[in-house]
């Protein structure tokens, strides 16, 4: 893979379709800190949102334990509009160990910024906890578009909830059922066993 020729492409601004590929591809480029940095200048520099979500998604493949301390740093910056972009990165990025940063954004004194944590909320939050943050924000001081989209994230982190259960639910009916089975298995070589006469 040409790493001269993907720097050239991400840093096309004529050619976006190129970008989002460059991006893209560069998530296949091991062990290499200057692609890692490129990425992650491309998350807060890159006007294009669209680029932006694409270099986190390749950082979530390189890196991702650095791309959530990074994130969950910045998601704090005096800059609003660094925070904004962290806590869209927190989303995008999936790690529900962001989840506590996640949750302090739905307190930010900005609205646009309480709207991305509430997003984010929705696409990391797994537990009830979650569900409770979002639920102080559903209240009439909020605006609307703020509380429409923390109800949403609370009815996916629901639903990821009830998948959760149902899996613990599966795995224990799976257990039951190979103690069932193996209990008939070794009642059936007892009782065929010359031991047994």
């Amino acid at each position: 893979m040409n790493i001269n020729k993907l720097k050239d492409q991400i840093y096309n601004p004529h050619n976006p379709q190129q970008q989002y590929n460059a991006a893209y591809k560069m998530r296949f480029v091991k062990n290499n800190p200057e692609i890692i940095n490129i990425l992650f200048k491309a998350c807060y520099d890159a006007r294009d949102p669209n680029l932006q979500q694409e270099a986190v998604r390749s950082l979530s493949v390189l890196k991702p334990e650095k791309a959530l301390k990074v994130f969950i740093e910045k998601s704090t910056n005096n800059d609003e509009s660094i925070r904004l972009k962290s806590f869209y990165h927190l989303g995008t990025l999936g790690n529900p160990k962001g989840i506590d940063a996640v949750l302090k954004g739905l307190m930010d004194n900005k609205s646009h910024i309480r709207r991305a944590a509430a997003i984010s909320a929705g696409r990391i939050g797994k537990d009830q906890k979650a569900i409770s943050a979002l639920k102080q924000i559903v209240n009439p001081f909020e605006s609307q578009q703020i509380r429409q989209e923390a109800e949403k994230s609370i009815i996916n982190i629901k639903k990821r909830i009830n998948i959760s259960k149902n899996k613990i639910k599966q795995n224990i009916s799976k257990k039951q059922n190979n103690r069932t089975f193996n209990k008939i298995t070794e009642d059936r070589y007892q009782s065929y066993s010359p031991m047994a006469f």
